[in-house]
C-alpha cells in the first residue's frame, strides 16, 4: 500500500489492535486494505494519560482487558506489512488511568518505544508522542528508532515547525522553505545581526 500524495482526499482506518478481539482486529484491517485505504493507523493499546477520546480510550480499555500484548501487535504489524502496508504509526492507546496505573510515562518521545520494537520486528514505522524539538526528531531517525517522525500537536500549536526544524539543524540556512514573504525578512534580519547560518 504505496503512500501516494494525490490531490484529492484519504482513507484513513484507525484501528485499536486487540479490539474488539485481534482476529477481528485483523479482518478490518486487510478489509480496509483491500478496499482502498490510504492509511492504516494501528493503536497500540496501553497508557497515555491524556485521552484520545472516550471511543479510542474504551477500545483501549477493552483490548488490555482481553490481554493483547505489544507481542500481538507486532505479529499483526507483520502481516499487514506482508500484505502491502508501507508503514506503521505507531501510537498508543489513550487510556485514563489512575497515576499509579499508567502502563506508559508521558515524557517527550514516550511512545518511540512502540516504533523501535515494531522497527526491530522489520516493519518501517512512524514515530509519534511528545516530539516537540528538532534535534529529538533528528536522533529518533539517527539511531534507528523510527523511519519517519510525525509532528502531531506541535505542528497544530506551531504549523511553522518543519521550516524551523530545517533552519535549526542547517538544512535551511537561507529561509527558502519559508513562505517567500517571510523568508526574505528573515534572512535580511540575520544580515543586519550578523547571522551566518550556512557556517
Amino acid at each position: 500500500m504505496a503512500i501516494e500524495f494525490k490531490k484529492r482526499p484519504g482513507i484513513v482506518a484507525y484501528l485499536t489492535a486487540g479490539d474488539p478481539d485481534l482476529k477481528t482486529t485483523r479482518e478490518i484491517a486487510l478489509a480496509a486494505i483491500d478496499n482502498g485505504a490510504d492509511v492504516i493507523e494501528l493503536g497500540v493499546p496501553f497508557s497515555d494519560p491524556l485521552a484520545d477520546g472516550p471511543v479510542i480510550q474504551r477500545a483501549s480499555e477493552r483490548a488490555v482487558a482481553r490481554g493483547t500484548r505489544l507481542v500481538d501487535v507486532l505479529a499483526l504489524a507483520k502481516e499487514l506489512h506482508a500484505r502491502g502496508v508501507d508503514i506503521v504509526d505507531c501510537s498508543s492507546g489513550g487510556m485514563i488511568l489512575p497515576r499509579d496505573a499508567q502502563l506508559v510515562s508521558r515524557t517527550p518521545g514516550f511512545q518511540v518505544p512502540f516504533a523501535e520494537a515494531v522497527r526491530k520486528a522489520g516493519v518501517p514505522t512512524m514515530a509519534v508522542g511528545l516530539i516537540t524539538e528538532p534535534a529529538h526528531a533528528e536522533s529518533i531517525l539517527r539511531e534507528g528508532k523510527a523511519d519517519l517522525v510525525a509532528i502531531a500537536r506541535e505542528a497544530l500549536y506551531n504549523p511553522h515547525w518543519p521550516a524551523q526544524a530545517a533552519l535549526a539543524l542547517g538544512a535551511d540556512p537561507d529561509w527558502s522553505l519559508w513562505p517567500e514573504a517571510y523568508g526574505w525578512w528573515l534572512k535580511r534580519r540575520d544580515r543586519q545581526q550578523g547571522i551566518n547560518r550556512a557556517a
